[in-house]
């Protein structure tokens, strides 16, 4: 065999088939390749995400997403402490003064609303005495009988003042007004009466020392205002009768009008649905604003 030089070799190198000499590629190797790309593409951006966008750190609270639109916020997150020590629930002792401290509203408060109770019992007759009065006396105070026939009814019972006459003991002075009868007689509308009533607070609450004591009924007056009798405008006579038609019909022949400095007096007579009529009275400013009546 004759020797080969490099420049023949060279030459037949040049014109070997290479893709002949490679190994077939397999249709799903291409595939694979692609999925692979992917994943890296996907591991990237991800990766990118976190770095632009970074999460709330562990153990901060997650607040739930709303749909309404609400103002932009600034939310800080704060992490647990771990060495935080859970609040104490030991409760201290109540002692005994605990349970028996009353402030002296509450305590006037108690006692009036059981003076009133006692007052519309006692006073409460139909063919007997209340079957509740009596057992809210101190055991021992005899109840008077009544007649049968005799009746009576409390309208209304109000408490004016409650003034604590020794520790633990008020005087509430109620003002009853009612309504009488006896026999086959009409009822009567008994003139306003005022009781002295003794109440006291105890362990089991407020209670009635001794039968009610009579006590005289106020009669307080506010000094006669110094207004004259004038034509008010037309917007304060309007408006006043406007206001007493919240109470019925008024009568606009009996209206009048009297002045007090800047402010306007309108009296008149109402009639309720019943025709009964009653006088009221209305104070406005000079533009027709209700105000209250000057003391």
């Amino acid at each position: 065999m004759e020797p080969t030089s490099s420049e023949d070799l060279d030459e037949r190198l040049e014109s070997l088939p290479w893709e002949h000499l490679r190994p077939a590629e397999r249709p799903d190797r291409r595939w694979m390749m692609v999925v692979a790309g992917a994943v890296v593409i996907v591991a990237v951006v991800s990766s990118a995400t976190r770095t632009l966008w970074p999460g709330p750190p562990l153990g901060a609270p997650v607040v739930p997403t709303s749909t309404a639109v609400e103002a932009p916020s600034t939310t800080t997150y704060a992490t647990p402490s771990v060495t935080a020590a859970p609040p104490s629930t030991e409760a201290f002792p109540m002692t005994e003064a605990d349970l028996r401290a009353i402030s002296p509203t509450d305590a006037a408060r108690a006692v009036t609303a059981h003076a009133v109770w006692f007052m519309s019992e006692w006073l409460t007759v139909d063919g007997g005495v209340s079957d509740v009065a009596p057992d809210l006396l101190p055991v021992g105070v005899d109840v008077p009988a009544i007649d049968g026939s005799a009746k009576s009814f409390v309208e209304s019972a109000v408490a004016l003042s409650a003034e604590e006459i020794r520790p633990g003991s008020w005087e509430v002075a109620v003002l009853v007004r009612s309504l009488s009868a006896f026999g086959e007689g009409d009822h009567r509308r008994i003139p306003a009466r005022v009781f002295l009533v003794t109440v006291g607070i105890g362990d089991d609450g407020p209670f009635v020392a001794d039968l009610p004591s009579p006590g005289s009924v106020p009669a307080g007056r506010a000094a006669p205002a110094e207004f004259t009798e004038e034509p008010a405008p037309m917007a304060v006579t309007d408006a006043a009768l406007a206001i007493m038609r919240q109470a019925g019909l008024p009568d606009e022949a009996s209206i009048g009008t009297f002045r007090l400095g800047d402010l306007w007096r309108v009296t008149g007579v109402v009639r309720d649905l019943a025709g009964v009529p009653f006088a009221v009275a209305v104070w406005l400013d000079g533009s027709g604003e209700r105000v209250p009546a000057p003391g």
